[in-house]
Parts: C-alpha cells; sequence; structure tokens
C-alpha cells in the first residue's frame, strides 16, 4: 500500500482528533473462561492471549467475545467439547504481553490463540522490537500448550471509526508488522500465522468503529478455525517439542506407514537405550506391535522428528489406555544423540498434557531401578515412585489434581 507523502502528517493530526474525541470501550463482563460442546469426553484446552480484542471490547459479555466463538467453532469442526479461558487486558502492547499477561497463562493447553499488535500499530512500534517481543511471547506460549496461532494485526483502513489517511497509514505500518509475524513464525512448527483478507460484513463492528460487535467475533472466530488444519477428533496432530535451548522438534500423531522409520530409529539406538526402553533384550517393534499403538482405541503415539533430517525420527512415545477412565500409561524412546539436551524434559512435559487429553486420571511409567535420567525427567513434571519390584521402579502423576504440569 503507497501512502501519499502528506498523509504522515495528515494521520497525525487526525490521531489527535481521534484520542480527544473517541471514549474507549470497557472490556467485556462475566467470567473469562468456559466449556462449550457435549459433555462425558475430554476436552480441547484453549486459551486467548492479547488486547482489547481478547478481553473482548465491544461486547457486554465473553460469552459474545473472540475465545467463546472461537471454542464453539472447534466443536463444530471436531465434535468435542472444548474448556476456553481469557487472559486480555485493554491497551496492551506485545511488550505487555510478553512481561504481564503470559506469566497469567497456565500450562496443558492443546491450542493458545494470541491477539496482538492492534496497539503495537497505533503505538509506531518497530517491526525489530514487535519481531523481538513476538518470538519470545511464543517460546513462552509454545511451552504451554501444543499449538500456537497467531492472528494477523487488524484491517485498519476499513475501520469505520478511523479517519481516510490515518486508517491508511496505520495499515501500513500493520503490514510492517505482518511480515514480520510471517517471518517468525515460517520456521515454528509449533505456530501458525493466520488472517483474515475478506472485507468485514456490515454490521461487523461494534458502536466505536474499531472493535468488532458479537457478529463481528463470531465471524473472525470462525475464519480464523476455518483456515486451521490437524484439528481432528483427537486434537492438534502437529506441535512441536521446543527445550530451553530453542530446539525445536516437529511432533505429530503417529501412521502405520511410520514402521519403517520407526525400525530406523531402532537400529540407530543403543543397547542400553532399548533396555531401559523395554526392560528385555527387545530390539524393534514387529507390523502387528506397531498397528496396536496407532489405534486410537488403545491410546496414543506421537512421533518426533529429527528436524536435520527429512523422514527420520529423533524418538517416539506410546500412551497406553486400559480403561476409559483411569490411568495412561507412557513410555518413551529417544536417539542417543537426543539425549541430554533438553529434548526428554520437553517431550514429558507434552506427554503430561497429552494424558489430560485422554481424560486421564493418573500418568503412570516404569523404570529400570538404576535408570538415573528417566527418574530425573518423571520428576521434573512432578511424578514420583510409588511401588517398586524386583528391575522396576513404578512412577505415577495425578493428573486430576489443580497445579499438574
Amino acid at each position: 500500500m503507497r501512502v501519499a507523502p502528506l498523509e504522515p502528517l495528515v494521520a497525525a493530526v487526525q490521531g489527535t482528533w481521534l484520542r480527544r474525541t473517541t471514549a474507549p470501550l470497557p472490556p467485556a463482563g462475566g467470567p473469562a473462561s468456559g466449556r462449550t460442546g457435549p459433555v462425558g469426553h475430554a476436552p480441547l484446552n484453549v486459551v486467548v492471549v492479547g488486547d482489547s480484542t481478547a478481553a473482548g471490547c465491544g461486547v457486554t459479555s465473553h460469552r459474545e467475545g473472540f475465545a467463546c466463538g472461537f471454542a464453539h467453532e472447534l466443536t463444530a469442526r471436531t465434535g468435542r467439547p472444548v474448556r476456553w479461558e481469557v487472559v486480555g487486558q485493554f491497551g496492551a502492547t506485545a511488550r505487555r504481553v510478553r512481561h504481564k499477561l503470559i506469566p497469567r497463562v497456565g500450562a496443558d493447553f492443546d491450542l493458545a490463540v494470541l491477539l496482538a499488535g492492534g496497539n503495537d500499530v497505533l503505538g509506531g512500534r518497530d517491526p525489530e522490537h514487535w519481531r523481538d517481543d513476538l518470538t519470545a511471547i511464543l517460546d513462552a506460549l509454545e511451552e504451554r500448550a501444543g499449538r500456537v496461532v497467531v492472528a494477523g494485526a487488524p484491517p485498519f483502513a476499513r475501520f469505520p471509526g478511523l479517519p481516510g489517511a490515518l486508517g491508511r497509514y496505520l495499515a501500513q505500518r500493520a503490514d510492517a508488522l505482518d511480515d514480520a509475524s510471517r517471518a517468525v513464525c515460517r520456521p515454528r512448527p509449533g505456530s501458525d500465522w493466520v488472517t483474515v483478507t475478506e472485507p468485514p460484513p456490515a454490521g461487523f463492528f461494534s458502536a466505536d468503529g474499531m472493535h468488532p460487535s458479537a457478529a463481528g467475533y463470531r465471524r473472525w472466530a470462525h475464519e480464523i478455525a476455518r483456515q486451521l488444519t490437524g484439528l481432528g477428533p483427537a486434537g492438534p496432530a502437529t506441535g512441536a517439542l521446543r527445550t530451553a535451548a530453542g530446539v525445536t522438534l516437529p511432533v505429530r500423531d503417529a501412521a502405520a506407514g511410520d514402521l519403517a522409520a520407526v525400525d530406523d530409529l531402532h537400529r540407530r539406538c543403543s543397547t542400553p537405550t532399548l533396555t531401559s526402553r523395554y526392560h528385555a533384550g527387545r530390539t524393534g517393534l514387529s507390523a502387528a506391535d506397531w498397528q496396536r499403538m496407532v489405534d486410537p482405541r488403545h491410546g496414543r503415539t506421537l512421533v518426533f522428528a529429527d528436524p536435520a533430517a527429512e523422514g527420520s525420527l529423533a524418538g517416539f512415545a506410546n500412551l497406553l489406555r486400559t480403561a476409559p477412565e483411569g490411568p495412561v500409561e507412557v513410555a518413551l524412546l529417544l536417539r542417543d544423540d537426543w539425549q541430554g539436551v533438553g529434548v526428554g524434559r520437553a517431550a514429558a512435559r507434552h506427554l503430561v498434557r497429552v494424558a489430560h487429553r485422554l481424560g486421564g486420571t493418573e500418568l503412570v511409567a516404569w523404570t529400570e531401578p538404576a535408570n538415573v535420567r528417566a527418574a530425573a525427567l518423571l520428576r521434573s513434571v512432578g511424578a514420583r515412585p510409588d511401588f517398586s519390584e524386583p528391575g522396576s521402579v513404578r512412577w505415577a502423576l495425578r493428573l486430576d489434581q489443580p497445579g499438574t504440569p
């Protein structure tokens, strides 16, 4: 978008006028969390973080805001209930989201949505500073959620509450931040940048001509949810493990066709590593074994891709269900060259979240008594030994108690 030479000056004058004449709308009232969809199934856990649009400015209740509308859209697409939560603040910039709001976001989310950028545009934020804050925000959200969605900047040129020159000038700034957002999200398998290109329909905006109305939030939620892939009945099929050192490994649900890559993974593991995983002299899995592992009736199996070698796996994990409600037994195999670099801890946190999604009440793992590394991983997520027998120690973590990672 080209801006005429005099437009920045005109925009500055119009901006001063706007600040003097426009009264801010209050955030939405009522509970900032809720649940949609059928009962009796493990819900998708979703958090919406950000500025006044996350906070629901423009509507009277969060039930009319983005988060609840987005939850209804996800339920319609997956058939699953959705538990939603809002952490938003009027006027929040990316810097405030990073330092003030992110610490208020809990863990164990399947999906996090970031609604931010509008205040950074209005404040003339430099794209480089926006990029730095967005990177830090995504680092933090990827530790708390299996997948992160970054919504594009607002369509300032289409805001009926903005004078023409100001709207065009802000739209140019917004484009610069969106370019930076795309660049930050592109290499991150656990984060997606999503925007809406269709013009806002009649009735999209609230009384101030800047924030969405109830109909506008529903439309926005619909357009964002429509563009997401991998949200099947089992929840997000893609995501990422991110270590404290910044190493990222793509994660996805395993499939029957992964058997060849799993066989290769076993060949590249040392005998002690395989013994720690299987507690026996096993060196691989049969086709029948793998078919049972990828059968969703028995639980869930995830594969961790090697980011440096296409088609190669760094590891895999299996979560076994023995009853519709009850314990979830977990087992993890990591290639030797991916041990000791933080991947195991990241995988342990991710597996706790997946066990929650499966509706388990307890996470259970078995280790050898001398396996100090596995014991450290389990302790890092709060598991404790509760039973032992010759050659094995049982570790358990309650999943139905507040504060579970």
